[in-house]
């Protein structure tokens, strides 16, 4: 059964999660081997302007995307353009200024409440929480856009959104680690922000 065929009311993520891996393979690989993938995937290519999608496409699209040679890289740099689009287009020039002008540790502190008001556009039936502060992490339970099965965390996509929000606006340099994966069988799909030394303890102070 695809996900046409399921009932309307099933759970929605953001178009982004398909849209911004098409622009990256159109790309990166090319016209042809998009519409190779969006075959595999059984997904019609959603409008720009749709709206929330069901999730399911997002994921058959993913994982798709999976059974590419270069799949971890592409799962990256559509994580990179998500959060190019998200910067652009839904974080207001005043809020990003306001984010970056603030010490490390109150800018993070505002961007991650703001993630976590808005998690239900790219966790869609998952649950997000800021699970820690310390170094700062967060966490994702029942991640839709996981891998079925993986030996090590596969998140990239993730990992990239989260990266490139916090690179841009609070940490340059700032490094992404998934440290558990529900993919390789662990309870979720955790996130470690690792900032440059000396101010990691600044976002721990101003976090609580």
């Amino acid at each position: 059964m695809s996900c046409h065929e399921i009932e309307a009311n099933l759970a929605r993520i953001g178009p982004n999660a398909i849209l911004q891996a098409v622009a990256v393979i159109d790309r990166e690989m090319g016209p042809e081997a998009r519409s190779r993938l969006m075959a595999m995937a059984k997904v019609n290519l959603p409008p720009p302007d749709s709206g929330m999608i069901p999730e399911c496409e997002a994921r058959a699209v993913h994982d798709a995307i999976r059974e590419l040679p270069e799949a971890r890289k592409m799962l990256r740099l559509s994580g990179l353009s998500t959060a190019d689009y998200i910067l652009a287009n839904r974080i207001p020039a005043p809020a990003r200024l306001a984010i970056r002008s603030l010490p490390a540790g109150l800018g993070a502190r505002l961007l991650s409440a703001a993630i976590q008001r808005h998690a239900w556009t790219f966790v869609g039936s998952g649950r997000f929480r800021i699970a820690g502060t310390g170094p700062l992490t967060f966490e994702i339970a029942d991640n839709p856009l996981r891998a079925a099965r993986s030996d090590t965390p596969a998140c990239h996509w993730h990992a990239a959104v989260f990266e490139r929000l916090f690179a841009t606006l609070v940490w340059p340099g700032v490094r992404v680690e998934e440290v558990t994966c529900a993919s390789a069988g662990d309870e979720c799909c955790r996130f470690v922000l690792h900032a440059a030394r000396g101010r990691a303890d600044h976002v721990q102070s101003n976090l609580h």
